[in-house]
């Protein structure tokens, strides 16, 4: 498309007809069709930036709250659960040991992800507001969405369920971003050493029970009063 723009009238020139252009900075400018489909197609561009916008910090959210939620199950309470626990608990147990026994591969390709979507996000958001409020409103939706509502609910009471539930999308992201992901795991464990699985020592075991004892008691004593 060959067009002539006159700053001076604020006109545009194309193919022998002059448009006037009442917004000459927008990005959403179309040349060509009719005043109506230029209106459909700048609508329609406008919500496919909201809507990216919504799915990046909701993608965000999930992959920072993942972080937190995986990172802070013990893996040695998992063996437990799929020895001791309930037919739920050990269903959970199945799906999240996967998943956390690559810990380094896991911690990459969840800050990998969330990288992305927090650094893509802003591109989108800058098409449809002004440069300061889509700073704004960028912090704010990564503070509440993207990083506290995420996170309170990954490691609250449903945290098994929620862990258990994305067991497979995770693996499927640690597969998808296999080739930058996996190296720096291996890296990661050249440099500080791989993660080992938990294990309890004779003295610590010992005063694991000596705590549960005296909680007993406590409890026992309560309910007689």
């Amino acid at each position: 498309v060959i067009a002539l723009y006159n700053s001076d009238t604020n006109t545009l020139n194309y193919n022998g007809v002059t448009y006037v252009v009442n917004n000459p900075s927008s990005t959403l400018l179309m040349v060509g069709g009719t005043t109506e489909e230029n209106a459909q197609m700048g609508m329609a561009t406008f919500w496919f930036n909201v809507l990216m916008v919504i799915a990046l910090t909701l993608f965000a959210g999930i992959m920072s709250g993942l972080t937190v939620g995986y990172l802070s199950i013990d893996d040695l309470v998992m063996e437990l659960k799929l020895s001791t626990g309930t037919d739920e608990e050990k269903q959970f147990a199945n799906n999240i040991i996967p998943v956390i026994s690559n810990h380094h591969w896991l911690l990459v390709t969840l800050l990998l992800c969330n990288s992305f979507a927090m650094e893509a996000m802003p591109i989108f958001l800058a098409r449809i507001v002004n440069e300061m409020l889509a700073i704004v409103i960028s912090v704010t939706l990564v503070l509440f969405f993207g990083e506290i509502i995420p996170q309170a609910l990954c490691t609250g009471p449903n945290q098994l369920k929620i862990a258990s539930f994305l067991a497979k999308p995770t693996i499927f992201l640690m597969y998808v971003t296999y080739p930058i992901s996996y190296p720096l795991s291996l890296l990661i464990d050249h440099v500080v050493g791989k993660h080992m699985k938990s294990r309890f020592a004779n003295s610590d075991l010992r005063g694991l029970i000596e705590l549960h004892t005296v909680d007993a008691l406590n409890k026992i004593k309560e309910e007689e009063e």
